[in-house]
C-alpha cells in the first residue's frame, strides 16, 4: 500500500509532501494543474524511464520518494528479490528517484542503489496503474491469457504445466547438446584417427629426438673425429717417438737415479701413474678411432627423421616429449569412445515419455482454461451492462499459439506447439451494438468503453488479484450521469480487496472516494507551482459542487454536492 509520497522540484510542483489510506482515494483538480505530473512521479518509482524535462525549470535536480506498506500476499516475491540484491528488508520499502540535469538518474530502495530493471520487477507487485496511454495492456491480446489465468482458482494446473514444460525444455536442451557433441565428437574423431596413424606410421621412441640429435652431430663430424682421434693415438702411444715411449726412456733413467738416491723414488712412482694413464688414453683413442662411423647415408636418414617430427611439432604445436604424449593419449582415447547413440536414444525415450505427460497438463489447463472463460465472460458482461454497456457482450476467443518448434505435443488433430503458457492463444473479443459480430477490443472500442472493460476485467479479479494498490488515471473518459456513479460503485468494489487511487473529473466518482484530494496550480514568484492537498468534508463538498456546475458555484450545486456525498466521512 502506497503510504506516502514526497515530489520534490519535478516539473511544476515545487515540494508536494502527501500521505495516503488504505480504501478509495479520489484525486480531482482543473485540467493542467498538474495531476498527470503526480502520475508521472509514481510512474519513475515504478521504474518509467526519466527525462532532464522533467526537472523544474532553472533547478540541478529533481526527486521522488514513495513509502509502501508491503502486503503480506506479496511479501515473498519482493523479499526474495531483495534477498537477491543483498537489501535489508522489512514491512516497509521507500523507493527514491533521483533525476539530475547532467542526464543521470539514480535509483534507490531502501537507501540502496538499484538499476532500473530490478525497479520495475518491485514495482509490478506494489502497483499496477491504468490510464489512457502506456500503462493500458488491455489492446495487447498477448496479456490477455494472464487475465484469464488470474481468474483461476486453483493454479495447479498451471504449476504441473510449468514444472513439465521446464523439465522438457531442460530435457530437449540436454538432448540438442547431445546431438552438438556427436557431431563435434565424430568430427574430432576423425581428425584424431589422422593423427594416430601419422604419429604410428612414425613410431616415435621416448627421447628420440635428443639421441637422433646426438647421432647426427656425430655423424656431421665423423671425419675430423677420426682424424683428430687418431693423431692423439699416434702421438701418445703409436708411433716410434710417441710420448710413451720418450716417457720409458725417462723411466729408465729414474730408475737408476732412483738405486743411487732412494729419495727420488717418489719421482719414479709418479711417472709410472702418467706413463699407465697416457698409455690407457692412446689405446682408448685408438680404439675411437677404429669405431668412428662414417655412413653419408645414415646421416641423411637421421637428418630426415629429425626434419619429420620438427614439421609434426610445428603443425601440432607441441615439443617432442608432448608429441609423444599426444600418441599415447589418442591410444587410449580412441579405443575409449563415447557411445553417442546409446546416449541420443536414452534420452530421446526419455522425452518422448516426459512428452506425454507434458501433453496430459497441458490439455488439463487448455480445458480448465476453457471452462473458467464462461464465468470469466459472465462476471465482465454483467458489469458491463450496470456501468452502461447493455448490448455488450464480452468472451475470450480461444486459438493455437505460436510456439517452440522443437517443443510440441501429440494431440488427436496433430502436433501442437507450446509457449511458456501452454497451446493456447487467447484475445479478448467484444460485441458493442446489436446485430454485430466479435471482433477484437484494438478494433472497435473507445477511450470509454475501454476503462470501463478494464474496471470490469479487475472488478472480476479483484478478489483474486495480488498487487496491493491500483491507480485509476481518468477511469471516468467518455461517461456521465447515472453510468458514472455505477462506474464509480465498480471501483469503490475494488477497493474492498485494494488500495485505490483514482484521479476524476466527475462529481458521481468523486463523492465515492474515501479520502478526496484536490491539486491545485498557483502563480508564485512568477513560476506556476502545483500542490496536492486533503480535503476535509466541507472542502469536498465544494469542490463536488464546482464539478458539477463546471467551476460555477450555486446554491443547487452544493445541494447536489452534499447529497452526493450522503455519509461518507473524511
Amino acid at each position: 500500500m502506497l503510504q506516502h509520497l514526497q515530489i520534490e522540484n519535478l516539473a511544476v510542483i515545487k515540494t508536494l509532501d502527501i500521505s495516503f489510506k488504505n480504501g478509495m482515494s479520489v484525486i480531482t483538480g482543473e485540467t493542467g494543474a498538474g495531476k498527470s505530473i503526480v502520475i508521472d512521479a509514481l510512474g519513475l518509482i515504478l521504474g518509467d524511464r526519466a527525462n532532464t524535462l522533467m526537472i523544474r525549470e532553472g533547478l540541478p535536480t529533481a526527486s521522488v520518494t514513495a513509502r509502501f506498506l508491503i502486503s503480506e500476499k506479496r511479501k515473498n516475491d519482493i523479499f526474495t528479490i531483495l534477498d537477491e540484491l543483498n537489501i535489508d528488508k522489512s514491512s516497509e520499502i521507500e523507493i527514491r528517484r533521483e533525476i539530475s540535469s547532467t542526464g543521470k538518474s539514480r535509483a534507490l530502495i531502501n537507501n540502496s542503489q538499484i538499476n532500473i530493471g530490478d525497479l520495475k520487477r518491485i514495482g509490478s507487485y506494489l502497483v499496477e496503474m491504468h490510464g489512457q496511454h502506456e500503462h493500458q495492456k488491455l489492446l495487447d491480446h498477448e496479456t490477455h491469457i494472464f487475465y484469464l489465468d488470474a481468474y483461476i482458482q486453483d493454479d495447479k494446473y498451471f504449476l504441473k504445466f510449468k514444472n513439465l514444460h521446464s523439465r522438457f525444455k531442460k530435457e530437449m536442451s540436454e538432448l540438442n547438446r547431445i546431438e552438438s557433441d556427436k557431431i563435434k565428437y565424430e568430427k574430432e574423431f576423425e581428425l584424431k584417427q589422422y593423427h594416430l596413424k601419422e604419429l604410428e606410421t612414425l613410431d616415435f621412441q621416448e627421447n628420440e629426438l635428443q639421441n637422433l640429435q646426438e647421432e647426427s652431430r656425430l655423424l656431421e663430424h665423423s671425419e675430423q673425429l677420426n682424424e683428430l682421434s687418431g693423431l692423439i693415438a699416434d702421438k701418445v702411444y703409436e708411433s716410434d717417438n710417441s710420448i710413451v715411449d720418450t716417457l720409458r726412456d725417462i723411466q729408465k733413467a729414474l730408475i737408476k737415479i732412483s738405486e743411487i738416491d732412494p729419495e727420488q723414488k717418489t719421482l719414479k712412482q709418479e711417472l709410472e701413474s702418467s706413463l699407465i694413464s697416457l698409455r690407457d688414453l692412446g689405446m682408448t683413442m685408438a680404439a675411437y678411432r677404429d669405431n668412428v662411423v662414417f655412413n653419408p647415408q645414415r646421416l641423411s636418414t637421421v637428418r630426415q627423421r629429425i626434419n619429420d617430427i620438427y614439421r609434426l611439432e610445428k603443425k601440432h604445436q607441441k615439443s617432442f616429449s608432448e608429441l609423444y604424449q599426444y600418441g599415447l593419449d589418442l591410444k587410449k582415447e580412441l579405443k575409449e569412445q563415447t557411445d553417442f547413440d546409446t546416449l541420443l536414444k536414452d534420452k530421446k525415450n526419455r522425452l518422448e515419455a516426459l512428452r506425454d505427460e507434458l501433453a496430459e497438463a497441458t490439455l488439463a489447463l487448455s480445458s480448465i482454461r476453457k471452462k473458467t472463460a464462461l464465468a470469466f465472460s459472465e462476471s465482465i458482461n454483467a458489469i458491463l451492462k450496470k456501468m452502461g454497456m447493455k448490448y455488450a457482450s464480452f468472451r475470450p476467443d480461444f486459438s493455437i499459439a505460436s510456439g517452440n518448434r522443437e517443443i510440441f505435443i501429440n494431440t488427436d488433430t496433430g502436433p501442437v506447439q507450446l509457449n511458456d503458457q501452454g497451446m493456447d492463444q487467447i484475445e479478448f473479443q467484444i460485441i458493442t451494438n446489436p446485430g454485430e459480430q466479435y471482433k477484437p477490443l484494438s478494433l472497435v472500442v473507445s477511450g470509454g468503453e475501454l476503462s470501463r472493460i478494464m474496471l470490469a476485467v479487475k472488478s472480476t479479479l479483484s478478489a483474486s488479484d495480488a498487487t496491493p494498490t491500483l491507480i485509476f488515471d481518468e477511469a471516468d473518459a467518455g461517461i456521465s450521469g447515472q453510468i458514472a456513479r455505477t462506474v464509480g460503485e465498480q471501483i469503490v468494489s475494488l477497493s474492498e480487496h485494494h488500495q485505490v487511487l483514482c484521479i476524476t473529473h466527475l462529481p458521481q466518482i468523486a463523492s465515492l472516494g474515501q479520502q478526496h484530494y484536490k491539486v491545485i496550480k498557483r502563480m508564485e514568484n512568477g513560476h506556476n507551482e502545483s500542490n496536492m492537498y486533503a480535503l476535509n468534508r466541507e472542502q469536498r463538498i465544494r469542490e463536488i459542487a464546482e464539478l458539477i456546475s463546471a467551476g460555477k458555484l450555486s446554491e443547487h450545486s452544493l445541494k447536489t454536492a452534499e447529497e452526493l456525498l450522503g455519509s461518507v466521512r473524511v
